[in-house]
């Protein structure tokens, strides 16, 4: 954890908001013999543009990866025809149809439509279709697949774990991305799941990280607060007292990604 400064500013900031971690990604040196930034460097550092060839480049990277997270989901997205289970009661029948027809006609507002009659079926099948249809939309369903984590069918739960951690890659706002941790943390009590979520708070910078550790410690889940707790301990070194102590810390020891200490 970087030595950290802070102004009063942050200080404001803190009451509102938490910290995370950044994650720093290197390259090696350019064919051309101009450098690349060293290893465990930034490729961009806040403030300073990148050189618009390496901005277009980015930009055509993105749109690629953007492309093939599409591809995945319509590739998880596999399932028998609704029409053809006859083995199953009409009324499931019909919702697997519906689900089946937003995929097909790419419709979230026709999915979310389904979500509160689907989602209270008591058959898991049709909740977990409901489940992987949502995921195949992205980030664009978060918050619709965030109650499915806890489903009381083990196999859904993890189903719609999976295809929420898989679509908040694509969420690259910070503030977001920690905000949508903190609220599905608030939500699991499973102890494997807890750490693979809060992990996912890696790549944000520390003040965003902290706010949402001590979001999630002061939340009635018990579960998820222990887990804040470990993760405020390893990246302190102190254990978590209340949120005075916490900000006390922060005023002596933030400094920003841009490396100003206000």
């Amino acid at each position: 954890m970087k030595k950290l400064m802070i102004a009063t500013a942050v200080v404001a900031v803190l009451a509102a908001g938490a910290v995370f971690f950044s994650s720093l990604r290197g390259q090696s040196p350019r064919t051309d013999g101009t450098p690349r930034p060293a290893a465990n460097m930034p490729q961009e550092t806040k403030g300073i543009p990148p050189p618009a060839t390496e901005t277009a480049a980015a930009r055509a990277t993105h749109a690629t990866n953007a492309t093939a997270k599409v591809a995945k989901r319509k590739i998880r997205f596999v399932r028998a025809r609704a029409a053809d289970r006859t083995d199953l009661p009409p009324n499931e029948r019909r919702l697997l149809t519906a689900i089946e027809s937003a995929v097909d006609q790419e419709s979230l507002s026709a999915l979310q439509r389904l979500v509160d009659e689907a989602g209270a079926s008591t058959n898991p099948e049709v909740r977990g279709d409901l489940v992987e249809a949502l995921g195949w939309f992205g980030d664009r369903a978060l918050l619709d697949l965030m109650p499915f984590m806890a489903d009381p069918d083990a196999d859904v739960a993890e189903s719609a774990i999976d295809n929420w951690t898989t679509a908040l890659a694509d969420v690259d706002d910070e503030k977001d991305r920690s905000r949508y941790v903190v609220s599905a943390m608030k939500i699991l009590t499973d102890k494997e799941a807890l750490d693979a979520m809060i992990m996912q708070l890696d790549d944000c910078d520390d003040l965003i990280g902290m706010q949402a550790l001590i979001d999630v410690i002061e939340s009635p889940n018990k579960a998820a607060a222990e887990v804040a707790r470990e993760h405020y301990e390893f990246t302190t070194g102190e254990k978590y007292v209340d949120f005075d102590t916490a900000n006390e810390w922060i005023t002596e020891n933030y400094v920003s990604d841009d490396g100003d200490d206000d």
